[in-house]
């Protein structure tokens, strides 16, 4: 087994000019199913981030790159969760990719609610919950 970096999937996806090289060796070494590749949730956030926020790629088509990705036979990621995840991200344009991220594994790990001070969570999420008006516990 083998890890990957994020510049390794945005290497593997995106055209850029100058690194066509390193593009062509991201994306044969991704295609390659010669040994698992394991890739960390942090990885697949910070990629959904980049995609967002440097390359303005809309949702859905950032959601067929990830999902393209993870679902190749020899990668090993949190495939379930990335796909709910995405599912979510798509649908609601108000939650980062990363507050649907925290909630699906939330759900997968069936530890409900996820309590949060953000709204736009517990409004937008249904394994989410806003915590307000509690004791403070104690630790």
């Amino acid at each position: 087994m083998v890890s990957v970096d994020t510049n390794v999937l945005l290497r593997a996806t995106l055209a850029e000019p100058g690194l066509e090289n390193e593009s062509r060796a991201a994306q044969q070494f991704l295609a390659s199913n010669r040994q698992t590749i394991v890739i960390c949730d942090l990885v697949i956030a910070e990629y959904v981030h980049a995609l967002a926020a440097h390359y303005h790629l809309d949702r859905p088509f950032i959601s067929e790159l990830v999902l393209t990705i993870v679902q190749l036979p020899h990668i090993q990621c949190s495939t379930g969760i990335v796909t709910a995840a995405l599912t979510h991200y798509v649908n609601k344009p108000k939650l980062s990719f990363e507050d649907c991220f925290i909630a699906e594994h939330a759900r997968a790990n069936r530890a409900l609610p996820l309590w949060t001070f953000d709204r736009k969570l517990a409004h937008q999420h249904e394994s989410a919950a806003r915590l307000e008006g509690l004791e403070p516990p104690t630790f």
